[in-house]
């Protein structure tokens, strides 16, 4: 089958952090909140994209993130002393900064990580955590149809004294995840014709673990068979095109063939079916061919076009017609040879 193929960058959605400025003051001060502020990107337009609070975009909107965080007395050093431990933390879109009921700690070292998984929480049982170093860890994480994203701002110092209230931690949140879809074009077929694509399928390796210190997935484990639907089903017509819902991917190299099956059928202008059609297409994934990716990164969005022609159908003949012969005049024989007339 032929293919064209081709990946498309995704916007990354980003959350804008500035550091925490901290003034003296020689009075004896009130206790001080720690707050957050958040802001995510411009909107992309997969539905399933976590995207800023309050955007009027495609995709949903960030309401609800999770926060850890520790102290300690040294830079750099270790962080023993917990001040959020998966806190779940409400975004509106009018509330440029979050206040907590945690309060700031005069002369530490703060660190700290939130995450949102689709403005869901991820279980400290077995799915995340946050360790004295200020790493995350995300274990045996799936990925489906949740827009993982992650923030890591950098190390924040409180003075001796603190006077007033310090700034908003401001979190930049990047997406960890990588989005596959598939988009369909026929070429070629008569006008009112249709296709309908049924049972879009890849399978996977679809589950890994995420560490926030050297910001990579580590080895991908079991293999998924992630299903797509195009278009709820239903036939197109082959002047347009339609494009498979997205599902997010654990981003990843190649190393063997991931390939996707899906079933082709045509309909005449009638609404019979003309042909039907099991297609595999080439892998997704390559080691070196030109328009295939060689690699999913995160916070990328990949969309697959492929293009259908009545000679990939195999099965879908054209009506022909051959001419046997074009019969020859015969001279007439009646009432006679000579068919003479007279004249009045």
């Amino acid at each position: 089958m032929k293919k064209n193929k081709f990946w498309l960058a995704a916007m990354a959605v980003t959350v804008s952090m500035a550091s925490c400025s901290l003034e003296e003051v020689m009075e004896q001060p009130e206790p001080q909140a720690i707050g957050f502020s958040s802001f995510v990107g411009k909107p992309t337009r997969a539905v399933t994209e976590i995207v800023n609070p309050g955007s009027a975009g495609g995709g949903t909107p960030l309401s609800t993130f999770y926060v850890f965080g520790k102290y300690g007395d040294a830079a750099g050093g270790t962080y023993t002393n917990d001040v959020f431990s998966n806190t779940s933390v409400t975004v509106t879109a009018t509330n440029t900064e979050i206040a907590t009921a945690q309060y700031w700690v005069p002369n530490k070292y703060y660190k700290f990580a939130a995450y949102s998984d689709g403005n869901n929480s991820l279980t400290t049982t077995d799915k995340v955590s946050f360790d004295e170093n200020g790493h995350i860890t995300i274990t045996d994480y799936e990925a489906g149809d949740k827009d993982l994203i992650l923030a890591t701002p950098d190390e924040v110092q409180t003075d001796a004294t603190i006077s007033a209230q310090p700034n908003a931690v401001p979190l930049t949140f990047n997406h960890l995840l990588s989005q596959v879809s598939f988009q369909f074009v026929g070429e070629g077929f008569p006008a009112g014709y249709q296709i309908k694509i049924e049972g879009l399928t890849f399978s996977v390796n679809n589950t890994a673990t995420y560490t926030s210190s050297n910001n990579s997935w580590g080895e991908l484990k079991t293999s998924a068979s992630k299903g797509y639907t195009v278009a709820s089903g239903a036939a197109f017509a082959f002047d347009t095109k339609t494009t498979s819902d997205a599902n997010f991917v654990i981003p990843q190299s190649y190393s063997s063939d991931i390939t996707a099956t899906f079933t082709a059928t045509i309909y005449d202008n009638h609404g019979s079916t003309v042909a039907s059609k099991a297609f595999t297409t080439a892998s997704l994934l390559a080691s070196s061919a030109s328009g295939i990716p060689t690699k999913w990164d995160k916070g990328y969005r990949y969309q697959y076009n492929i293009k259908i022609t009545p000679s990939e159908m195999t099965n879908m003949f054209p009506i022909k017609f051959t001419v046997t012969a074009v019969s020859g005049w015969q001279n007439s024989t009646t009432p006679g040879d000579s068919n003479n007339l007279d004249l009045n």
